[in-house]
């Protein structure tokens, strides 16, 4: 189980020696003042603000008494100051309504003491409080006001505060692209600062930058920006956020697969700890070494680590990490094949994470028993504990599709209101304006009154014409209400049958996505996999819920078989021939027994003319299908239109292949059996045409195989996971803002043929003997 990436601010509850001076000497002030002055009120409001980290009732003590002491005095400027830390103290206690009137107060005594320089920070605060509720609209309406306000002034550091809330803003609200735009700026914006305080500042931005390149997957960006806080922090001997970097750095180096980084932050943690004396703090360091030894395959030394962890944790204030940390001792008994164990402590990680509320963390866990399962054979409940994985997955990513377009609608509706409200601003101010016209009309009026009795004896006779008028636009005007009562009726009458529609088009969508789950399950497991060869890739794109393209796998008698398909069409009608041909794969390898690629494809080829080719259409696949055998350095295939593509020792060969689909087609002979020699370290490609034949670049062309062939070759040295996210980032690039035209499937794997075909196979092998 791989812990997510936290960035909650670890508070501790110690205080360091530098920060004693600090209170002892504002201690020291608060007893030369005793009188009731402005200089006591400052002194006691400096100490309730210094020990918000520390105390938050010694905080709360200190805070009461300035303000009640400002209040007596009538001292402005201690009164606001004393609202703005209970304001911080009631943020800190959740009491974020109680925080929010606060706030108000502070800009009305801004505003009654005339000091619009000083607008901006009773923006941000309120803004701020906003954030942490979760109404981001609202968060954004004060931080812009606050951002105007600072701009107005000149007021830089203030600028840059507020645009890390409103980057903050857009990253809660999974509107990644304006949240990195956002975190620029104010990176822009810092370099006109000096001193310590803008390395500091800096070494903030570069954090929150780093982790939203982690949530994208990007972690060679994200630990580049991790890396430069790291070194201003471990520079300034700032434990407290060196203790939150460095912690960040241990995760986004193991997702990266830069182990030996990963080592190094697990050493400084152990430092960082050390100094700390914090539980919570040195929990997370065990858990992070046993991530980290899970990840190298040191499954009983990574036990004894989750162990020392769950000794420290406090299970109630800590539930996040203690869940966590079950979920982690399950996965070490996972490891060590104690699947009971495993169980046991999965269920028990399950019951407080779903008390966190975390579901990504319970989608993981189900992930896991589903392996478990599986390793007991328990098909069924293996199968049931996937689908719940990858319902609540789906659900995640359904919840955060539909924050992010109902925030877009939301700050739509904002940009909105606040335009009605300055053009209703303009009207009034228009409206004056015509009233003082009108007035000064009036009175030059006066002196032309004889003209108005002429004026009005044309008037007399003018309405007997306009009486003839009038007839006529009756009898046209009772004419158009009939047609218009027609109108409403044809109106109702299609907002019905539109209502219709969209009950039709929900019904359709939902069977479409029961149709994706149904496709998911027996689609190749990317883990089964990874399980048999661990180097692996899939870049899986589908135009459309649901994929044509599919790729495949399945083991019988130490023998992996491969796929990698294509089915005629995409969309649904694509989706349902995928499912068909998978199921007479499976037929043809464990009801018929047959062993050779090429003689599989046959029979698949077969069954498709005998259900479905009868009527003359051509529909069935292209695809590979690979057969890699245990303790064999030959591995056998069969090719049907698509090659695959070996490279080895950076040389890229094309494989041969059968130009001829797997269904009805011009040629109807047997399908060829292919071989090829791997050695360790080789790179085999399948693919389909999706990614070759997409439209996009500065020209609209397609991106065809050669540039593809030459981008795998370019980047088959990088680990598995980055040459993924290389193509990912290639294709978006390409696509721009065209539509994608056909299903996208690419898979690579790295070849240990030299030892053996598929790591674990041995294990394995030796287990199932075991239970028999």
């Amino acid at each position: 189980m791989k812990k997510l990436l936290s960035l909650i601010p670890v508070f501790c509850c110690c205080v360091s020696f530098s920060q004693q001076i600090v209170l002892d000497s504002l201690r020291q002030q608060v007893r030369i003042h005793k009188d009731a002055d402005t200089a006591r009120v400052f002194y006691l409001n400096e100490l309730a603000y210094q020990y918000l980290d520390y105390n938050t009732d010694t905080a709360k003590m200190y805070n009461e008494e300035a303000m009640a002491l400002a209040e007596k005095i009538n001292y402005v400027d201690g009164m606001i100051t004393g609202r703005n830390v209970k304001g911080l103290l009631l943020r800190m206690n959740n009491q974020l309504d109680e925080a929010l009137k606060v706030g108000e107060e502070v800009l009305e005594l801004r505003k009654k003491n005339n000091s619009p320089d000083r607008y901006t920070g009773a923006y941000t605060n309120i803004g701020s409080v906003y954030l942490v509720k979760g109404d981001y609209v609202n968060a954004l309406k004060y931080l812009n006001l606050g951002l105007d306000n600072a701009k107005r002034w000149n007021q830089i550091e203030n600028q840059i505060v507020i645009l890390t809330n409103i980057g903050i803003v857009y990253n809660n609200s999974e509107l990644n692209d304006l949240a990195l735009e956002t975190l620029q700026k104010a990176v822009v914006l810092n370099k006109q600062l000096k001193g310590e305080s803008q390395k500091l500042q800096q070494a903030q931005l570069y954090i929150n930058i780093a982790t939203i390149y982690h949530k994208r997957g990007l972690y060679d960006e994200a630990e580049k920006y991790f890396k430069s806080s790291y070194e201003t922090y471990k520079k300034e001997n700032n434990i407290r956020d060196l203790s939150i970097v460095v912690y960040n750095l241990t995760s986004t180096t193991r997702f990266n697969k830069d182990m030996k980084a990963c080592e190094f932050f697990i050493k400084e943690m152990e430092k960082i700890a050390a100094q700390l004396h914090f539980n919570d703090y040195t929990a997370s360091l065990h858990l992070t070494k046993a991530n980290y030894l899970l990840e190298i395959n040191k499954a009983t030394e990574a036990l004894v680590e989750v162990n020392k962890g769950l000794a420290i944790i406090d299970t109630i204030t800590s539930q996040q990490t203690y869940g966590v940390l079950l979920g982690v001792k399950a996965d070490c008994y996972k490891s060590l094949k104690d699947y009971n164990r495993s169980l046991e402590f999965s269920n028990k990680a399950l019951t407080v994470i779903r008390q966190t509320g975390n579901t990504t963390e319970e989608a993981v866990i189900f992930m896991n028993q589903s392996q478990v399962y599986r390793a007991l054979k328990d098909y069924k409940m293996a199968l049931s504990c996937f689908e719940r994985s990858v319902l609540i997955r789906d659900s995640i990513n359904s919840e955060l599709f539909d924050t992010r377009i109902a925030t877009l609608n939301s700050f739509n509706q904002l940009d909105k209101k606040e335009k009605e409200l300055a053009l209703s601003n303009n009207e009034k101010d228009k409206a004056f304006l015509e009233n003082k016209r009108q007035t000064t009309l009036l009175i030059a009026g006066s002196v032309v009154g004889v003209l108005v009795v002429v004026l009005l004896i044309l008037s007399l006779r003018a309405y007997k014409v306009k009486q003839k008028d009038n007839v006529l636009l009756n009898s046209q005007k009772e004419e158009i209400e009939i047609k218009n009562v027609g109108l409403q009726e044809s109106k109702k009458e299609i907002e019905h049958q539109k209502n219709i529609v969209d009950e039709k088009q929900k019904e359709i969508v939902d069977s479409i996505n029961y149709a994706l789950q149904i496709q998911k399950t027996l689609i190749a497991n990317h883990e089964l996999v990874n399980q048999t060869i661990p180097d692996s890739f899939v870049f899986f794109k589908p135009k459309d819920i649901v994929s044509g393209d599919f790729y495949w796998a399945t083991k019988k008698n130490k023998r992996f078989y491969l796929a990698v398909c294509d089915s005629t069409g995409h969309g649904v009608p694509g989706a349902f021939m995928s499912l068909l041909n998978i199921n007479y794969l499976n037929e043809a390898i464990k009801e018929k027994n047959l062993i050779k690629p090429c003689e599989i494809f046959d029979h698949v080829r077969k069954r498709l003319i005998e259900t479905i080719s009868q009527n003359g259409r051509k529909d069935g696949m292209d695809g590979i299908l690979i057969c890699i055998e245990e303790k064999n350095n030959t591995i056998t295939y069969a090719a049907a239109n698509n090659r695959p593509v070996l490279i080895s020792e950076n040389k890229l060969n094309e494989l041969q292949c059968d130009k001829m689909p797997v269904g009805v087609g011009e040629k109807k002979e047997p399908f060829t059996e292919f071989s090829f020699e791997g050695k360790k370290g080789d790179m085999l490609y399948l693919y389909t045409d999706g990614f070759p034949d997409q439209f996009g670049g500065p020209k609209g062309k397609k991106f065809k195989y050669k540039q593809l062939e030459e981008l795998l070759l370019e980047n088959n040295n990088l680990d598995v996971y980055k040459q993924e996210v290389v193509l990912k980032q290639k294709f978006e690039s390409w696509i721009g803002p065209l539509e994608q035209v056909d299903d996208v499937c690419v898979l690579g794997v790295r070849l240990y043929t030299n030892e053996s075909v598929y790591p674990g196979a041995e294990k394995m092998a030796e287990l199932e003997r075991s239970k028999k």
